[in-house]
């Protein structure tokens, strides 16, 4: 959903395809067109009312040291210039827990690109767009503050590339790498996972502690199996052997493409519409896109108009309990 709705937004061909031929679910479009708005709004309240005269949207911006050479690079999903004032926008289209802009060492490092980019700048408004979250984030840096910020990125990053640095996988920080499939201390959460599940007569013998510990590991060592495995497809798919490991071709699904036809021929065959009705599956995800497409409405004009045609209609189940991790206080 992310990847698809990031396309629409940069105009761009991402995906190998043309942006205005991805196709958004009704969620999805109503995610881009908040964003839409909130960085209009946005851009009105930056720039006063004047039009940037500069705007890129996913474009890599890269450090460079005194021979031009590359050391570090990230990607803003848009940055918007109007003299020496800048505006760089990170959109986040899930509901999970963002740091605030203030905070956010992901757009600080953002800024200092920009501001090395063009050199002139002397003001950066960071924000992060996250319509599931309400109003952006927003954090502006004067020329002071992205001084102080490059030389705390510029230390960071020397850190970060010097050889023999301690790596401490966890959750949160190998959720997004791309190096699990091959990375030696993520591969050993999971290589240490068995030993930590003790057994007596085939019965797990954990105290609670021992419990916590495996649950906060978990997730982690799933991602790195789920990488192992689509390292392994991958080397297959392009030809590649894995030491007893082959590719068991996909389970073939039949739909039915054309439901009125099926409807006509049951009919014919001595059946009921009351009948048909009772062997129909209707979601509310489909029904709300489809109800968008007939009406044009949407929003919370849609979603009343939806919840009205439901009213009556259903029917609640409550899912079994989950874990989920206690917030920490402070």
């Amino acid at each position: 959903m992310g990847n698809r709705i990031h396309a629409v937004l940069a105009g761009e061909n991402v995906h190998k395809y043309p942006a205005d031929q991805i196709v958004l679910t009704s969620e999805e479009s109503e995610i881009v067109d908040l964003c839409t708005h909130q960085e209009a709004q946005l851009v009105q309240a930056v720039f006063r009312g004047s039009k940037p005269t500069t705007t890129v949207r996913e474009r890599r911006f890269w450090s460079l040291d005194s021979e031009w050479r590359k050391l570090w690079s990230g990607k803003p999903d848009v940055v918007h210039l109007l003299g020496d004032r800048v505006l760089v926008i990170d959109y986040k289209t899930g509901r999970g827990e963002v740091e605030h802009a203030t905070g956010n060492l992901q757009l600080r490092a953002l800024a200092v690109l920009v501001s090395e980019h063009w050199e002139g700048t002397n003001e950066i408004t960071v924000a992060i767009i996250q319509p599931h979250a309400g109003e952006p984030s927003v954090c502006t840096y004067n020329r002071e503050d992205l001084d102080r910020a490059r030389v705390e990125i510029s230390e960071l990053m020397f850190w970060v590339k010097r050889p023999g640095q301690a790596l401490v996988p966890s959750t949160e920080a190998c959720r997004y790498c791309k190096a699990k499939a091959i990375c030696p201390k993520a591969q050993a959460v999971v290589e240490t996972l068995p030993a930590t599940v003790p057994k007596e007569s085939g019965e797990i013998v954990m105290s609670p502690d021992q419990i916590a510990h495996f649950l906060e590991v978990a997730p982690l060592a799933e991602a790195v199996i789920e990488s192992v495995r689509g390292k392994a497809r991958r080397i297959l798919e392009a030809g590649g052997t894995i030491p007893g490991w082959k590719l068991k071709p996909g389970s073939i699904r039949e739909s039915i493409t054309k439901p009125e036809v099926v409807f006509g021929r049951f009919v014919q065959a001595g059946g009921t519409q009351a009948d048909f009705a009772k062997i129909i599956t209707v979601t509310k995800t489909k029904l709300r896109d489809s109800v968008k497409a007939v009406t044009g409405t949407k929003g919370k004009e849609l979603d009343a108009q939806v919840e009205a045609m439901l009213d009556g209609c259903t029917e609640t189940k409550q899912t079994a309990p989950s874990l989920v991790k206690e917030k920490e206080v402070a």
